[in-house]
């Protein structure tokens, strides 16, 4: 089981990405007024001052190291993508455009010694970009019946993968390096895939998702079977989903319609903890931080404030 420990607010965002910078754990989230923001988690102290981002909303915040540079890239409603140095807060060159509206979600990872940043617009498209060039890594593709809502890179040996989940209930699996441009299909959600996550599995590479019907679903990466039965995750829909570690085991945390944050164990299905009292809000965004022996969870939603809370295994 777990227990919490602390639970704070730290400021103003309603989507975001958590990692670590320096060996220090950290957020980056976006907010309604088009800019990002940055704290410290152990001290609770932004970074830099807000940075103006995009021309409306930020829809979308993920997290990439590259070469030891820690890069946040932001996708918003005025159909841009942009990266920046999570340091200093200095924006990257340009944006990266292509998309005509809104950018619903955005990944980011190495791809060939390259910095690969995918992107899902509410067409059903996945763009891919080298973000060192500025240029287009491929056409965009036409993955999804509508809005793309969450995208992923995974990793496979050597082989990359761009892992994407729709309105239309489908998670759809892109090789990058296969030229035939084979796409298995994922099905099993009843409604929209609104969120979806990518890492390692006890020891197998995985996909995590969570949709309308209010189930987390995970599959193998390599197989395209599911890993284990569908969790019930009691939120009404799932709206967020992430991948963490805690006392040695794959755990996921799940937000949504409820207002209520949720850890799981994938293998058994178990319900770790619960938060005891709602977010003022619909949760639409969540990380988790592994600082042993405990982990961080952030999170925010429709409230527009990040909350960090701090769990830990129980004795």
């Amino acid at each position: 089981m777990i227990v919490a420990k602390t639970q704070r607010r730290i400021g103003n965002g309603c989507v975001l990405a958590a990692g670590c910078v320096a060996g220090r754990p950290v957020v980056v989230a976006g907010d309604h007024d088009g800019a990002i923001r940055a704290w410290d988690l152990c001290t609770c102290q932004p970074l830099f001052p807000p940075a103006g981002a995009h021309d409306g909303p930020v829809l979308a915040v993920a997290l990439a190291n590259h070469h030891g540079r820690i890069l946040a890239v932001t996708g918003g409603t005025d159909g841009s993508v942009r990266a920046w140095d999570v340091a200093s807060g200095v924006p990257l060159d340009a944006p990266l455009t292509g998309p005509e509206g809104p950018v619903i979600a955005v990944a980011a990872g190495d791809l060939n010694d390259r910095l690969a940043v995918l992107a899902g617009d509410q067409e059903g498209r996945v763009w891919a970009w080298d973000l060192q060039t500025g240029g287009a890594l491929r056409p965009a593709t036409w993955c999804h019946r509508g809005w793309v809502n969450g995208v992923a890179l995974g990793r496979v040996g050597l082989r990359r993968f761009a892992v994407s989940g729709g309105e239309d209930g489908t998670i759809v699996i892109d090789d990058l390096d296969d030229r035939r441009r084979r796409r298995p299909t994922l099905r099993g959600h009843a409604g929209w895939v609104n969120a979806l996550a990518v890492g390692d599995i006890e020891g197998r590479p995985g996909v995590v998702s969570g949709g309308e019907d209010g189930t987390l679903r995970s599959w193998d990466l390599v197989s395209r079977r599911p890993l284990a039965e569908p969790i019930a995750a009691r939120h009404g829909w799932i709206g967020a989903v992430c991948l963490g570690r805690l006392g040695g085991r794959t755990v996921a945390a799940t937000g949504g319609e409820d207002g209520r944050l949720r850890v799981w164990d994938l293998e058994s299905g178990m319900l770790h903890w619960e938060s005891p009292t709602a977010y003022q809000g619909l949760i639409y965004s969540i990380g988790m931080v592994n600082t042993a022996p405990h982990a961080v969870a952030v999170y925010g939603g429709s409230d527009g404030f990040i909350w960090t809370l701090t769990i830990e295994p129980s004795d």
